[in-house]
């Protein structure tokens, strides 16, 4: 039986949820890119997040700090990556609740080379897809 969505805690990510995380993106997660993405962020309450569920890393969001051109200026964004929730938890609103919270952290957030799961919930949140000028 899956735990109800309101036991589910969101943290900011820790060097010791690498392991977990790699799980669940499903792939040999190295350790150097962990600490080349998201072990150095020098401010862990903007940075990467974890969905936990009684102990267990159920969802996770990084995200990597960037400057972006914008209007013409150069302003501070947040790149969306790296976002999965573990299949059994899915269609709980937890990718919904990383999504929010990054949103709330960061005037600007982007994603790029989202899975068709991530996209769902991009599109779910109202988030606009960049159309190149041509």
């Amino acid at each position: 039986m899956l735990a109800p969505v309101e036991s589910i805690v969101l943290r900011p990510a820790a060097p010791a949820d690498a392991s977990a995380v790699g799980g669940l993106l499903g792939q040999r997660y190295k350790a150097q890119l962990w600490s080349w993405q998201f072990g150095a962020q020098p401010d862990a309450e903007r940075g990467p997040l974890v969905a936990e569920s009684h102990g267990q890393v159920v969802g996770f969001n990084g995200v990597l700090p960037v400057r972006i051109r914008l209007g013409g200026d150069e302003v501070p964004a947040a790149w969306s990556c790296d976002f999965v929730v573990d299949p059994a938890h899915r269609r709980l609103g937890i990718g919904r609740r990383l999504k929010q919270a990054l949103q709330d952290r960061h005037a600007v957030l982007m994603a790029f080379g989202i899975s068709a799961e991530g996209d769902a919930v991009h599109e779910r949140l109202g988030w606009q897809q960049h159309v190149p000028a041509q």
